[in-house]
C-alpha cells in the first residue's frame, strides 16, 4: 500500500501559517509509518491552488499515479492544499478519489467521502477557501494600485533604471543612474541607434540595473544562473519609450505621477525620432521564422535568431552572441531556407527515424537486458521495504517513536522511489514499441494538412514534434553538426534525436549539401539536465 503525500505552499502562506513544505511532508511520513504504508511525495512549491490540475505538476503526477493504481491513499494537511479553485475542482477530485477507492487523510483524521456529512463539509470548506482566495486577490490588487497612486516603489530589488526607493518606500530618483538615463536620451537625439548606445555603455563598463543588484551573487534567468548582465538594444529601446522618465508611471493600464528625469518635450522629440529612424528598433521581426525559439547554440547556450535583410544579403539563423561586439562564440550560422527544408524533410521521414531509433529495442537481447535490470531493481526495492519493516518492529519493541529514525526512513524511501522511477522508465522502453503506429499517424495527419495551415499553425505543428535543434559549426570538416531532438510525449523522459554532419560546398551554380555522417539516437534526459544517449549509427 502506498500513501501519496501532497504538499503545496506559497511564500505568503508559509510565513503566516508555518505550513512549510518540510512540515507537511514530515506529517505525511508520520502517517505512512503509522499505517505501515510506503509513501511517495508530490510537491507544488509556490503554486496557486486556484490553477488547473495540468498546470500543477505535483498534483498532476499524483492523479496520474492514482489512475495507474500506484497510490492507495492520499495525505494533505488541509483540504485547501488540494484546491482553492472552488466547488468544481474539489468535486472533480472527490470523484477521482471515490472511483479509485482512495483513502483521504488530513492532519486530523481520515475523511470518508462516502459519508454524506463529511462530503458536504468538504464542499463547504472548498467554497470558503475559494472565497478567501478571491478576497485576498482583490485586496492585493487594491493595495498595489494605491501604492502606485501614492508614489510607492514597486516590490523587489529591480526598480526601473534611474530610480530607487527612500525610507518611506517612495519611488525617488537615483542620481547616478539618472545621469546615465539623460545620456542615453542625448545619444538618441544625436542620431545613435539602440545597438550603438548599448555597445557604448558596455564598452565603458557601465552596469545595468541587474548588474548593480547582483554584485557578488548570481540571478537565475530562464533557468540559468547568471552573474554578468550587459546592455542590450531591447533594454535601451525600453528606456527610450518608457513614459516613467517624463513623469508618467504605467501601472495596470493607468498612468500615475512619477519623479521626472527627462523633460516631457525631450521625451516627445525622441519618440518622433524613433518613428522616423530605422536604427531605433523594438526588436520585433518583420520576417517570419518557422524555427524561431527552437534552435540553441551548444557552445555558448544562446538561442539562434533569424537574420534577414530586404536586399537578400543576409538570410541565416545565427547565434545570439553575434549581436554584440566581443561576445561572438564563433559558432557560424546556417541558411534559413536550407535548415527549414531539412527539418521538414526529416519530419516527413519520421517513419524512418522511428524505425532506426527502435531497431535496437526490437532485439531479443535488448529486451532480456531490460528485464534483467527490472528484476534487479525490484529485488532491491523488496530488500529496502523489508529494512523499513524491520526498523519499525525495532522501534515498536523498544517503545521508541519512529520519527527518531526519520533520516533512515527518508534514505530508504528515497532509494525506493528512485528505483521505482527507474523501473517505470525501463518498462516504458519496452512498451514504446506499441506506440510506434500512433506516433507515426500523428505526424502523417499533420503533414497531410501542412500546406493548408497558416504560418502560426505550422509553427505550432513543428513545435509539437521538436523539442530543440542544436547547430554547431565544425571547422575541420567545414560542416555543420545539426541535432534535431524530436519531442514524443509517449517517451516522457526520452527524446528521439537525429544527428547530421552536413558540408555545404559552393558548386558552379549553388551550394551543394553533402551528408558526411548521420546518427539516430534515443536520449534519456535526467532530472539534472544530463543526457544518456543510446541507439544506432548509420552512414548514407
Amino acid at each position: 500500500m502506498v500513501l501519496g503525500i501532497y504538499k503545496r505552499v506559497s511564500t505568503e502562506e508559509q510565513s503566516i501559517k508555518g505550513l512549510s513544505l518540510e512540515n507537511q511532508e514530515s506529517r505525511g511520513i508520520e502517517l505512512a509509518l503509522r499505517l505501515g504504508y510506503d509513501y511517495k511525495v508530490y510537491t507544488d512549491a509556490g503554486i496557486s491552488g486556484t490553477l488547473s490540475f495540468d498546470k500543477r505538476k505535483g498534483l498532476n503526477d499524483l492523479l496520474n499515479d492514482i489512475a495507474d493504481k500506484k497510490i492507495n491513499a492520499v495525505f494533505i494537511t488541509d483540504l485547501d492544499r488540494l484546491s482553492r479553485g472552488g466547488i468544481v475542482q474539489i468535486s472533480l477530485l472527490k470523484d477521482i478519489f471515490k472511483e479509485n477507492n482512495i483513502r483521504l487523510f488530513d492532519i486530523n483524521q481520515e475523511i470518508d467521502l462516502n459519508d454524506i456529512n463529511q462530503d458536504l463539509l468538504t464542499d463547504i470548506k472548498s467554497l470558503l477557501a475559494a472565497f478567501e482566495t478571491k478576497k485576498t486577490s482583490i485586496r492585493i490588487k487594491q493595495v498595489l494600485e494605491k501604492s502606485a497612486k501614492d508614489g510607492k516603489a514597486p516590490g523587489g530589488p529591480l526598480m526601473p533604471f534611474g530610480y530607487t526607493k527612500d525610507e518611506n518606500k517612495k519611488l525617488v530618483i537615483h542620481n547616478e543612474e539618472a545621469e546615465i538615463i539623460k545620456r542615453i536620451y542625448l545619444m538618441a537625439l544625436e542620431g545613435k541607434g539602440t545597438k550603438v548606445i548599448a555597445t557604448t555603455l558596455n564598452n565603458e563598463g557601465i552596469p545595468t540595473k541587474r548588474g548593480r543588484v547582483t554584485i557578488g551573487s548570481a540571478m537565475t534567468v530562464r533557468g540559468e544562473k547568471k552573474t554578468t548582465f550587459l546592455w542590450r538594444d531591447a533594454v535601451v529601446y525600453g528606456i527610450l519609450t518608457n513614459p516613467i522618465y517624463k513623469g508618467q508611471r504605467r501601472f495596470r493600464g493607468n498612468l500615475y505621477d512619477s519623479p521626472i528625469i527627462i523633460e516631457p518635450e525631450t521625451f516627445n522629440i525622441v519618440q518622433e525620432a524613433i518613428k522616423n529612424r530605422n536604427q531605433f528598433t523594438d526588436t520585433t521581426n518583420k520576417y517570419q521564422y518557422l524555427l524561431k525559439g527552437l534552435i540553441k547554440c551548444p557552445v555558448c547556450k544562446n538561442r539562434f535568431y533569424g537574420h534577414k535583410r530586404a536586399n537578400g544579403r543576409d538570410n541565416a539563423y545565427v547565434c545570439g552572441s553575434s549581436r554584440y561586439t566581443g561576445e561572438f562564440c564563433g559558432n557560424n550560422g546556417i541558411n534559413i531556407d536550407f535548415l527549414e527544408e531539412l527539418v521538414l524533410k526529416n519530419i516527413k521521414e519520421f517513419d524512418k527515424v522511428v524505425d532506426e531509433a527502435f531497431k535496437e529495442v526490437r532485439g531479443v537481447g535488448y529486451k532480456k537486458g531490460i528485464d534483467s535490470k527490472i528484476n534487479l531493481f525490484n529485488e532491491e526495492i523488496k530488500n529496502n521495504q523489508k529494512a523499513i519493516e524491520n526498523l519499525l518492529d525495532i522501534t515498536q519493541k523498544a517503545g521508541i517513536s519512529p520519527t527518531q529514525f526519520k533520516s533512515r526512513f527518508n534514505k530508504l524511501n528515497s532509494r525506493i522511489n528512485y528505483l521505482n522511477k527507474e523501473v517505470e522508465l525501463l518498462k516504458k522502453r519496452e512498451n514504446i514499441l506499441n506506440e510506434e503506429t500512433g506516433i507515426k499517424q500523428v505526424v502523417k495527419t499533420g503533414l497531410s494538412k501542412f500546406k493548408t495551415l497558416t504560418f502560426e499553425e505550422r509553427q505550432i505543428f513543428v513545435r509539437s514534434l521538436i523539442s530543440t535543434i542544436y547547430i554547431r559549426w565544425i571547422p575541420e570538416n567545414l560542416a555543420h553538426l545539426i541535432t534535431i531532438d524530436f519531442r514524443i510525449d509517449k517517451l516522457q523522459n526520452y527524446l528521439v534525436s537525429k544527428e547530421l554532419l552536413i558540408n555545404r560546398t559552393l558548386g558552379r551554380s549553388k551550394r551543394i549539401a553533402k551528408i558526411l555522417d548521420e546518427k539516430i539516437l534515443i536520449k534519456k534526459i535526467y532530472e539534472d539536465g544530463t543526457e544518456d544517449a543510446f541507439g544506432v549509427k548509420y552512414v548514407n
